[in-house]
């Protein structure tokens, strides 16, 4: 079997490893940096700029725990932005080991697809028996005046800044908006969040939206949510025009983070004579990740299923071994843990309480505070930390875990391993947890179901 993958992201590179694995000729097509947006401009260096931010924090209160400095704690940010680079340099040099050992052969050219077994390279046409399209996202360009002024940047920008900002205002309040801003607002920059919708992070629970807002408004980050963006202005500073409840608004910012979403990246497709079939702007594919056209396969971003680098890494799996004619089943994409790396941590799988309704599903809904919790304590994060665990009335199946607390993003496997296994909440009442953890939350939130909770009043 003689294979190309065109994107060398997460998705495309974990493909390739196991197709190798199982026996397959494998080329992988990156033109840019193997580990895609992921690793070089997306989740790994923002995550390793937050954990030094959070240790910063932990640090200009670590009076409260009895361990006095010798001076101010402060943001060195040319060795945050060098620690983070290191990180995704050794990460990118892993991942090109892996590769070399599974005998992927590395291709840095642009690709377009001519058909499902050809495409051009160079002006030259190849052939492979099978394709997957693993070409990622990029981030969205708002139509709106303003955009191309100095000082309007993206994700990836943002990442790469050498100074820290005065002052920010971050355009978009889901997953990357919040956790650029909880980054600034540690590293002293004054912050303000400008969301289209009722709520922040609007994919998660109501609970945890509501929640992270109070939170993050009382670290003193100013969060406008039902504003309608109208455009950017130059002057002293940039200013951020927006209408909320009919009021002509602004906040002015040395900087103007745009946050709003990503694109699938299709551009691949420009010079094909087959006509793949597309929802929206996505790519469709089925179950087993083909396209509507033989032997062609797309994993990622590029399908918007769900827009997470472990949801492509799944995919890419499932891809491989499809390919490979192993027997896989389809992804439930209800049951894919989501994560947000904002102080506290927030994560969730499954339904939330809205979806459920909607679907028409009977629940009960348990909430643990983790106030009463010893290791959210210890931690210093009780206040306002909770987790909340939705199951279907009669059956009592499980139907969503959502956690806002510390190590919220680690306890979420938990929940994802019931969900799969369509544990009930008695199964994860009857599950031993280990003391003291804030996985205790867990147990202690399916039991608040039954009204069996022990440390809830």
């Amino acid at each position: 079997m003689k294979l190309l993958i065109i994107g060398g992201g997460i998705g495309g590179y974990v493909c390739a490893i196991r197709a190798a694995q199982l026996g397959a000729q494998v080329t992988l097509a990156e033109r840019r940096r193997i580990g895609g947006t992921c690793l070089n401009e997306g989740c790994i260096p923002t995550k390793a700029l937050l954990e030094s931010a959070q240790l910063l924090d932990a640090l200009k209160h670590a009076s409260n725990v009895g361990i006095h400095l010798s001076g101010e704690a402060t943001p060195d940010f040319p060795r945050m932005q060098a620690h983070k680079q290191e990180v995704v340099d050794q990460l990118v040099r892993g991942v090109g080991l892996l590769l070399e050992k599974g005998k992927v052969d590395i291709l840095h050219k642009d690709v377009k697809l001519i058909n499902a077994q050809t495409v051009k390279i160079d002006a030259e046409e190849h052939s492979f028996d099978a394709v997957v399209l693993a070409c990622g996202s990029e981030p969205v360009v708002l139509p709106l005046p303003g955009m191309e002024l100095e000082g309007v940047i993206d994700s990836t920008q943002a990442l790469d800044l050498r100074e820290i900002p005065e002052s920010l205002a971050i355009i978009g309040g889901g997953v990357i908006g919040t956790e650029f801003a909880s980054l600034f607002q540690s590293l002293g920059t004054k912050v303000s969040v400008i969301e289209m919708m009722d709520r922040i992070v609007p994919p998660m629970d109501p609970d945890i939206s509501e929640m992270l807002s109070m939170v993050l408004a009382a670290r003193g980050i100013a969060i406008h949510t039902g504003a309608k963006v109208l455009g950017v202005e130059a002057g002293e500073q940039l200013s951020v025009l927006f209408e909320k409840g009919g009021q002509p608004m602004r906040v002015e910012a040395e900087k103007v983070l745009v946050a709003t979403g990503r694109r699938p990246v299709t551009d691949v497709l420009s010079e094909a004579k087959v006509s793949v079939a597309m929802e929206g702007k996505f790519v469709k594919v089925d179950g087993f990740m083909r396209t509507n056209i033989e032997g062609l396969y797309a994993i990622g971003d590029i399908t918007g299923k769900s827009m997470l680098a472990h949801t492509a890494e799944e995919m890419g799996i499932r891809a491989a071994e499809h390919i490979m004619e192993k027997r896989i089943r389809p992804i439930d994409y209800r049951k894919i843990p989501a994560c947000l790396y904002s102080q506290p941590e927030a994560a969730s799988c499954g339904l939330t309480q809205p979806q459920a309704i909607e679907m028409g599903i009977s629940v009960d809904v348990g909430i643990f505070p983790l106030f009463n919790n010893a290791r959210t304590l210890i931690a210093g994060q009780g206040d306002n930390t909770f987790v909340k665990i939705l199951s279907e009335k009669d059956s009592g199946e499980l139907l969503g875990v959502h956690i806002f607390g510390p190590y919220a993003t680690e306890m979420i496997a938990e929940a994802a391993l019931a969900l799969e296994l369509e544990c009930t909440v008695q199964e994860l009442i009857d599950t031993i947890h280990p003391h003291p953890t804030v996985s205790e939350g867990l147990k202690e939130g399916a039991a608040s179901i039954k009204g069996a909770a022990i440390h809830s009043l």
